[in-house]
C-alpha cells in the first residue's frame, strides 16, 4: 500500500470481502492523486483480539490506534510527541484532550511524570478514568473535565503541557491563554492540531463528508492564526512542523494491521468498521487535497506572559458543571 490510492483500493476490496456486501453497498471515494510514501511495517493482530468488535464501540479504533488511544501510532506516538518536553519524575504535565486515557497512561509509564489529564467529553472522561484504574495509574495521573467554552486550568500548576487536537470548532486564543496561565515560566507546550489555511466550505461534498464522518464543527483555525495566538499568549514559538505524512503513515499502518487479521471476525461489527473507514478516509482525502493539515507546534512560555485572564491570575475556581 504505497499511498492513499492504494489504501482506498485495498480497504474497499477488504470491506467487500469482510462485510459480504454487493458492489453498490460499500464504496469508498477514490482519489486520482499520485501515491505517497510507504507505510510503517506492522505486526498482524491475533484474531482473538477481534472478538470484542461487536460489543465495544471503540474496538475498531483500538485495532488501528492501540488500546485506549485516539491517535494513530499508539503509545509510541504519544511518547514521541512528549519527548521534546523533557519529562521526568520531577515534572508535571498538563495533557489537554486526554481522550480515553491511552496517551496519558503511555506518557506516565514511559517518563514517570505526573499527569493532569483534561477531557471535555464526559463519556471519554469516564473511559479514561476506568483505564487509569485498571492500570493502577490513578495516583500518578489525575483525570478531570475541562470546558472548551470557558477554558480554565489551575494556575501555575504544570511544568509542561501537551495538547492533542483540543480545538473542535472553538477559537484558539482563549485556550492558549488558559494554557499559558497554567504553566510555570519557561514551561514548554507541544500542540498538535488540524488546521485549514483557507476556510472550508461545508457545502463542498468532500468537506461535508469529513464533517459528517468526524462529527466535527466546521470552523478551523489556520496555522498562521494559531501561531499568532501562541505569541499573544506569551509563548516563544520554536517549531512549527507539518505532521501530515507521519500521521498518514500511522493511519495506513493501522489499517494494514487490521486487515492482516482477516475479515471473518469483523462481520458482526460491520457498521463500526464502515464508520471508522469513512472517518479516516475522509480526513486523509482532505489532507491529500491540502485542504486540511495536521501541524505540531513547540513553544516555550516567557517569564511574564501577557494578557492572562483574571480567573487564571487570581486562582479563581473553574466553572461548575
Amino acid at each position: 500500500m504505497a499511498g492513499l490510492v492504494d489504501w482506498v483500493v485495498s480497504v474497499d476490496g477488504w470491506l467487500r470481502q469482510a462485510m459480504g456486501a454487493p458492489d453498490d453497498e460499500v464504496a469508498l471515494p477514490g482519489n486520482d492523486r499520485p501515491p505517497l510514501d510507504g507505510v510503517m511495517p506492522v505486526a498482524a493482530l491475533p484474531a482473538s483480539g477481534l472478538s470484542a468488535g461487536a460489543a465495544d464501540p471503540f474496538a475498531i479504533r483500538d485495532m488501528i490506534c492501540g488500546p485506549g488511544h485516539m491517535l494513530p501510532g499508539g503509545a509510541e506516538e504519544a511518547q514521541w510527541l512528549a519527548r521534546p518536553l523533557g519529562l521526568s519524575e520531577k515534572t508535571t504535565l498538563l495533557l489537554l484532550a486526554a481522550g480515553r486515557g491511552g496517551e496519558a497512561a503511555a506518557i506516565a509509564a514511559g517518563f514517570g511524570t505526573w499527569v493532569e489529564a483534561y477531557e471535555a467529553d464526559h463519556d471519554l472522561l469516564a473511559l479514561c478514568e476506568a483505564r487509569l484504574q485498571r492500570e493502577q495509574l490513578t495516583r500518578r495521573v489525575h483525570a478531570q473535565p475541562w470546558h472548551p467554552a470557558v477554558p480554565w486550568f489551575k494556575p501555575r500548576a504544570a511544568t509542561h503541557a501537551l495538547a492533542l487536537m483540543p480545538l473542535r470548532g472553538i477559537a484558539a486564543g482563549p485556550v492558549l491563554h488558559a494554557l499559558a496561565g497554567a504553566l510555570r515560566p519557561g514551561g514548554n507546550l507541544v500542540l498538535l492540531e488540524l488546521v485549514a489555511d483557507r476556510p472550508l466550505d461545508p457545502s463542498e461534498p468532500a468537506v461535508a463528508a469529513w464533517i459528517r464522518a468526524e462529527q466535527r464543527p466546521p470552523p478551523l483555525s489556520s496555522g498562521a492564526e494559531i501561531t499568532q495566538s501562541l505569541v499573544e499568549a506569551g509563548f516563544d514559538v520554536r517549531v512549527v512542523e507539518d505532521e501530515g505524512q507521519r500521521h498518514r503513515r500511522h493511519v495506513l499502518a493501522g489499517w494494514q494491521r487490521l486487515m492482516a487479521a482477516g475479515p471473518a471476525p469483523l462481520r458482526e461489527a460491520r457498521a463500526r468498521v464502515l464508520a471508522e473507514a469513512e472517518l479516516w478516509m475522509q480526513r486523509l482525502r482532505l489532507m491529500e487535497m491540502r485542504r486540511l493539515r495536521l501541524v505540531r507546534w513547540h513553544a516555550i512560555l516567557a517569564a511574564r506572559p501577557p494578557g492572562l485572564g483574571e480567573a487564571a491570575a487570581s486562582g479563581e475556581a473553574p466553572p461548575k458543571g
